[in-house]
């Protein structure tokens, strides 16, 4: 007799042919409208993909196209043959993973790479399942799918990751088949969501944005699944596992819960109007009542001496002047509770979060992180921030991208050649109308080979990268350097450079950055000042993250926030359908 794994293969064989032969079509790995398994542009992607296509009605299978495996004369079919079994499955599956013909429409709307995923895992296995039974889904699974009806608190949507195929039920080849691999689908595209984001980062930027984020490869991700016993532990390792990511989750969590606990009087703002005083009659003074938790008395709509000392203990709690009236001030501190709605608390956070998926898994155990939208810069070193202090970034039209690199050397008393578009859009017209302002910048005029011309200001106490340059070489030719210009440090938005990051003060910068190295550090650095350019490269190199955070949690556990500098995080927003 067949043991149950068995019948459980000859059905999922039998029910693969059947899904060929047009039986029953699994839904497609993405939702309609949706681009969540597109590639980075180096991988190969499905033509498909581009037209996901509708989830196809459940059906059972005719008696006539998919014995029953159960039974004794199918039992001793496949026994008989087990070999042609077994390769006709395989070409069927072969046939199904593979990118149709033109004209034609494959029943799986799946990059090629998750084909060969697929085609690699189950053939491992000689297609039998690993994820569903005949009466629905190991316990494995069943934790998985209750993960996923709690995507929110993951950052991501519990709607990516419903499919027909998972309400499938009955014990036939085919309904075995589609939850099987309605299942891998769905475990794949969290995944991938959870280790790489939802959104192409390009799509917010192309130009600004080139992050590349790490997305986790699907074969181990179906392996690690099938074989693990903790299946909540390895859903949670598909994150980030940054301390920042997952202190931002912790809020979200928090958001959402506050969502639907907090009081009605809560979930609106206070009117503003005349202020309320002691023994003032007043609508709003029920919504105060509430808002600080003083129960009615005779009269609800009255200030009495109860609601005044609530007052006065709200005012002292957010330092403000402690009256017991209820004037323009107080009604801020009462509307901060509120402000931002929970809603978009959760939008932000949500945003945030998918930009931490972009990251590398590692971001270096000693590595320079630039926040752009808080004009910071950091040194991180074992986990601890050994430096912090304040840079200039790039202007709204000339913004400082999105990436990482590696530090590799810096150079002391650099000369600037000013870039093309500078050239273009301010040299050229200043020189047209003042030709001896640039003289006086100290830009000199270089006359090329070409018949071209070129400006370069030579090394110097007024040169536009001042004293110093630290290079992490790039597609975007921006780097960390000193500036003449100090001025702009005192303000408090700090968007004035044509891209690169201007750090305040260099030499405490040096100190913390190269704390690695034997001989460099701020004030070798200072030694070198003078009319040459020198050299200094590193036997080191560490990370360099430029980064966009317009949320982020603080040493003391509280939410920050940042302004949205370049309109990147609306941008975000938009495209994941948070707005």
């Amino acid at each position: 007799m067949l043991s149950t794994a068995s019948v459980n293969a000859i059905e999922l064989r039998q029910s693969w042919d059947a899904l060929e032969d047009g039986v029953a079509v699994t839904a497609p790995i993405l939702p309609a409208g949706t681009n969540a398994l597109v590639l980075p542009p180096d991988q190969e992607q499905d033509a498909a993909i581009a037209q996901p296509l509708p989830e196809a009605p459940v059906a059972e299978v005719p008696p006539a196209q998919a014995p029953n495996a159960s039974t004794p004369a199918a039992q001793a079919e496949v026994l008989a043959a087990p070999a042609d079994q077994a390769s006709l499955l395989r070409e069927a599956l072969t046939r199904l993973m593979q990118a149709p013909e033109p004209g034609q429409r494959s029943p799986l709307a799946l990059t090629q790479t998750v084909r060969d995923a697929l085609q690699t895992f189950y053939a491992a296995r000689d297609f039998t399942p690993a994820f569903a039974t005949e009466t629905g889904f190991g316990e494995t699974a069943r934790r998985v799918i209750a993960r996923f009806a709690e995507a929110r608190r993951d950052g991501l949507d519990p709607g990516d990751y419903t499919r027909a195929g998972l309400l499938v039920t009955g014990s036939t080849a085919d309904a075995i088949a589609q939850r099987e691999l309605a299942f891998a689908e769905v475990l794949l595209a969290y995944a991938r969501h959870a280790s790489g984001g939802r959104v192409d980062p390009s799509r917010v930027d192309a130009r600004h944005v080139t992050v590349r984020p790490p997305f986790l490869a699907p074969s181990a991700v179906l392996q690690d699944m099938a074989s693990t016993t903790d299946a909540d532990g390895l859903l949670s390792s598909f994150h980030p596992q940054h301390a920042g990511f997952q202190a931002l989750r912790n809020h979200l969590a928090a958001a959402l819960d506050a969502q639907t606990t907090r009081p009605p009087a809560l979930s609106q703002r206070f009117p503003q109007g005349p202020a309320l005083r002691s023994g003032m009659a007043d609508p709003r003074v029920a919504i105060l009542r509430q808002r600080l938790s003083v129960a009615a008395r005779d009269g609800g709509d009255v200030m009495d001496a109860a609601l005044v000392a609530a007052v006065r203990a709200f005012q002292s709690s957010r330092g403000l002047d402690v009256t017991g009236i209820v004037g323009p001030q107080t009604v801020r501190a009462l509307n901060a509770d509120i402000s931002p709605p929970v809603d978009r608390r959760i939008a932000d956070l949500t945003a945030n979060m998918e930009r931490w998926r972009w990251l590398p898994r590692e971001l270096g155990n000693h590595h320079v992180w630039v926040n752009i939208p808080e004009y910071l810069v950091r040194v991180r070193s074992s986990g601890a921030t050994t430096y912090e202090g304040r840079v200039v970034v790039g202007k709204l039209d000339t913004p400082t991208p999105v990436f990482s690199d590696e530090m590799e050397y810096l150079v002391v008393n650099p000369s600037w050649t000013v870039p093309p578009t500078l050239v273009r859009t301010q040299m050229m017209p200043l020189l047209q109308s003042d030709p001896a302002a640039l003289a006086r910048r100290g830009i000199e005029v270089v006359r090329n080979r070409n018949g071209g011309v070129s400006f370069r200001q030579p090394p110097g106490e007024r040169n536009a990268l001042g004293r110093v340059k630290f290079m992490f070489p790039n597609s975007h030719a921006v780097y960390l350097h000193d500036t003449p210009a100090r001025a702009y440090f005192g303000h408090t938005r700090r968007a004035y450079s044509a891209g690169c990051v201007r750090v305040e003060h260099p030499g405490r910068f040096a100190d913390a950055a190269f704390s690695n190295e034997e001989n460099i550090n701020g004030r070798r650095i200072e030694g070198l000042y003078g009319p040459s350019e020198r050299t200094l490269r590193l036997r080191n190199r560490f990370p360099v993250h430029l980064v966009y955070f317009t949320n982020f949690v603080q040493a003391d556990g509280t939410l920050g926030s940042a302004e949205d500098i370049y309109g990147f995080h609306s941008r975000l927003k938009e495209l994941l359908d948070l707005t």
